[in-house]
């Protein structure tokens, strides 16, 4: 499905670290939230989370939705809120 996002790639080189998979590790919780989200994306399960494309071409590209919900999930499995970081 193609929209107009905000760059998402998840395989990005980022100043530190080069590669995010430098910061997580293969069998962990942000692993597994990550490929779970992943599979239900390439089953279209999260199709509902796609919006239209904007005819009018107006307004700043949202943020990629996959992304967004690998967030969201691990957030709340983490029990992580917006209001502060911690337990």
């Amino acid at each position: 499905m193609t929209s107009n996002f905000v760059r998402y790639d998840q395989d990005q080189q980022h100043l530190l670290p080069k590669n995010i998979a430098d910061w997580v590790e293969e069998d962990s919780l942000e692993s597994y939230v990550s490929d779970v989200i992943d599979h239900l994306d390439d089953e279209g399960r999260l199709d509902p989370f796609y919006p239209e494309d904007r005819a009018d071409g107006r307004g700043r590209p949202p943020f990629h939705p996959v992304m967004m919900l690998k967030v969201l999930v691990y957030c709340s499995v983490d029990r992580q809120t917006a209001k502060g970081w911690g337990g």
